[in-house]
């Protein structure tokens, strides 16, 4: 399953490869810049700032650095007169001194009354000179070139960051879109490459889901997310590039920290990823709730079923409350503290190593800038933290929605037959011939059974029978929503599972009972976007099937349809789409009880545009009225998934059979 996820992300992403290099680019450029600031900073605190007291002075015949007391003096080993006797910075409370001749392991503490200490208290019998401003200036002046150097790249690193920052912004955000448009276009794909049954398995509500919803969790997750782990995991590896630089035991100690966190991320993660998986369902029946009351809602009204519908929506409602309150405080408890105790517990790591490792080892301890960098380097490693458990929140939300819509893309598709070679076929005279064939929905029972009846090319055909006899199903299988189990169904000779879905319905049109007009003009609902008809060819079909009163309106054709084309009557629908089934000029036409809901005269419109729409091709009715189809050629009655009689409608009255029993009901009802 994991190998088909990752094949559908590939076929969005791969298009990508441009925005995928800049993006680590700008990223790995960005991390770098906040990485050198405490370099940086460290640098010119040991290098330039404290140089008065990290490294001892010598005397040197080089006349080049600073002179104090007539002595010329220089910190590096190599230009001093006797590197075994040095001169160190010390301070009493307001000045600062130097120490003269001071062996070089000795250390100075502290003066008192002008007398050197060692850091026990004792007294040293060493010469110190008071210094003046004037030579802390002249000591500290080969240094202010360095500083100033320092300050410049500083400042520099500091304005180009933000500029990284916002071209990875920009990149991340731009792939985002595109990945989600690319993922909407795919989904909508594979909508149309679906098995008819999928559809009767799924709520409309949970499509939108899909689409929409669960795409757009993946913006949320490349945009931020996406950044923010990708620049952590850049910034985790400088920091210990810098600590394996600085001393193998604290890349050893850093080393030893993943473990805990991982754990503790792992055991965090997968309790908040069972309450959001529980949310998101709750969510998705709820958005498929809202949907089905909100098309239902002339039903609920009308049969006050509004308090049942308000609780149903509540208790779904407070099953998605309960699982994000459960994560909320899940939330809640992992954060904050836990990560202050973290960060505290690294600082006394630094305090530990910089105190008793490198006292007890017996050499001077780290330098301030070496603290300073450490420290700014935990609260480096320390931040992302603050932002994990708000990163998870998303990547779990996100994970389920983009898992779902995975699994939609994962679907098994209407797979065309292996014989199934014929790729073009000349338009049918539209014999039609059914033998034995059987057909059940996957279960042991068949609904239909050994089905056999043949139609003649041109002929009008009715199916009847009473609900759950199978009139549907038979259609199913006759337009190839499913594939029949057993038996063969030919048209002109040729059984239909050799010719593939799109070649074989080509030549099929289909009426349904409640007819969806989509979203456009009048003209384009009819001719579904295909110009090649003009709007004259259109206008003519409507007069002829009688439905021209729809022209009157002063639009005409470019008349707007509304969403379902719910701004038109259900007769007025059942007309447009059969001048949308009729234009196309197909060699059968399936109406599938499309005079089932509409007044008689509507009714009657539709029997005159049958009796022109079947000019020259077959046609099968599935019939509820049956008054509607006394003048076709053959009616077949269907009862329990069985053909139980045949015949016109004369002949079946004569029989005295279950089309009788049927048409005398009807008769007396009406």
């Amino acid at each position: 399953m994991k190998n088909s996820y990752l094949k559908v992300l590939w076929q969005s992403i791969r298009h990508e490869k441009t925005l995928m290099y800049l993006i680590a680019i700008t990223s790995m450029l960005t991390t770098v810049c906040l990485l050198l600031l405490p370099i940086m900073t460290q640098y010119a605190l040991d290098e330039n700032i404290l140089t008065l007291t990290k490294k001892p002075w010598y005397e040197t015949s080089n006349s080049g650095g600073p002179t104090i007391d007539g002595l010329h003096l220089t910190q590096n080993q190599d230009d001093a007169v006797d590197i075994e006797k040095t001169i160190r910075v010390a301070y009493d409370e307001k000045e600062a001194y130097f120490v003269f001749d001071v062996p070089k392991l000795t250390e100075i503490g502290e003066i008192k009354a002008g007398i050197a200490l060692s850091k026990t208290g004792e007294i040293l019998d060493y010469k110190v000179l008071k210094l003046s401003k004037t030579d802390i200036q002249a000591l500290y002046q080969p240094n202010i070139a360095g500083l100033y150097k320092i300050i410049t790249i500083y400042l520099l690193v500091v304005l180009i960051h933000p500029l990284f920052a916002w071209l990875n912004n920009v990149f991340m955000r731009k792939f985002s879109r595109n990945i989600i448009a690319d993922f909407r276009v795919n989904g909508m794909k594979k909508l149309q490459k679906l098995p008819i049954d999928y559809f009767a398995k799924k709520q409309d509500g949970k499509f939108i889901s899909y689409l929409i919803s669960d795409v757009s969790m993946f913006y949320s997750l490349a945009s931020s997310v996406g950044i923010q782990i990708l620049q952590a995991a850049i910034m985790f590896f400088g920091i210990y590039i810098m600590l394996f630089i600085l001393d193998y035991r604290l890349f050893i100690g850093g080393i030893c920290v993943l473990p805990m966190l991982y754990f503790w991320l792992y055991f965090y993660r997968k309790k908040i990823n069972i309450y959001y998986e529980k949310a998101r369902h709750s969510s998705s029946a709820l958005n498929a709730l809202l949907n089905e009351q909100f098309q239902g809602t002339a039903i609920i009204n009308a049969f006050r079923y509004e308090e049942q519908a308000c609780e149903e929506f509540d208790g779904l409602n407070y099953d998605v409350y309960a699982y994000n309150h459960q994560s909320l405080k899940l939330r809640s408890f992992s954060t904050g503290s836990a990560v202050n105790l973290i960060r505290r517990a690294l600082w006394l790591a630094i305090l530990i190593y910089a105190g008793l490792i490198y006292f007890d080892a017996g050499v001077i301890g780290l330098t301030i800038g070496t603290i300073y960098l450490l420290i700014a380097y935990v609260n480096y490693y320390v931040e992302p933290l603050y932002q994990v458990f708000s990163i998870i929140t998303i990547v779990e939300q996100s994970n389920v929605s983009i898992s779902r819509y995975f699994k939609y893309m994962a679907e098994p598709e209407e797979i065309e037959r292996a014989d199934a070679i014929m790729t073009d076929v000349a338009r049918f005279s539209g014999e039609i011939r059914f033998d034995n064939v059987c057909f059940s929905y996957g279960s042991n029972e068949n609904v239909l059974k050994n089905i056999t009846f043949k139609v003649k090319p041109y002929q009008t055909v009715a199916i009847v029978g009473h609900t759950g006899s199978g009139k549907s199903s038979l259609m199913n299988i006759f337009l190839r929503f499913y594939d029949y189990d057993s038996g063969t169904i030919r048209v002109d000779g040729i059984e239909i599972k050799a010719m593939s879905r799109d070649v074989y319905r080509k030549h099929i049109g289909i009426i349904l009972q409640d007819p969806i007009l989509f979203k456009g003009t009048l003209y384009e609902a009819i001719t579904m976007g295909d110009f090649q008809y003009s709007k004259a060819d259109v206008e003519k079909l409507l007069a002829e099937i009688g439905a021209g009163d729809i022209l009157d309106h002063p639009e005409k054709l470019e008349q707007p349809v509304s969403e379902l084309g719910k701004n038109f009557s259900l007769g007025q629908r059942q007309l447009i789409a059969f001048a949308r089934t009729i234009i196309q000029n197909p060699a059968i036409v399936v109406l599938d009880e499309a005079t089932a809901n509409i007044d008689s005269e509507t009714e009657q419109k539709i029997n005159n545009a049958l009796k022109i729409g079947a000019e020259k091709r077959t046609t099968f009715i599935i019939a509820h009225r049956l008054s509607t189809i006394k003048d076709a050629d053959s009616i077949i009655v269907l009862n329990k998934g069985a053909v139980v009689e045949k015949g016109t409608h004369t002949e079946l009255i004569q029989k005295r059979g279950l089309y009788f029993e049927m048409y005398e009901a009807q008769s007396q009802i009406g």
